[in-house]
């Protein structure tokens, strides 16, 4: 975050970003994304259809995409585990 900043994803956030920052984020963001898919699947999600939350893929893929290879370990995934469930649940 920049200054306190609030982190945002709405498509005018998206369509403020120039192109460089496309550019140098697009990768990162697209494993982030590979991986939260990844996950999904170990969680038993496996179609969009089944995910109860559409909104948790975002923030999901954000942290795959920070944590990188770290997002492997088996202490990180049980805390993005609990992290998942705990937001499905909490909305019951």
């Amino acid at each position: 975050m920049n200054g306190g900043e609030a982190v945002s994803c709405k498509k005018k956030d998206v369509l403020r970003l120039s192109l460089q920052e496309y550019k140098d984020y697009k990768e990162k963001l697209t494993n982030g994304f590979i991986q939260a898919a990844s996950f999904l699947k170990e969680q038993r999600i496996f179609s969009a259809r089944d995910l109860p939350y559409s909104t948790q893929l975002i923030p999901l893929s954000v942290m795959f995409a920070i944590l990188g290879s770290k997002a492997h370990d088996a202490s990180v995934k049980y805390k993005l585990s609990r992290w998942y469930w705990c937001g499905v649940f909490g909305e019951m």
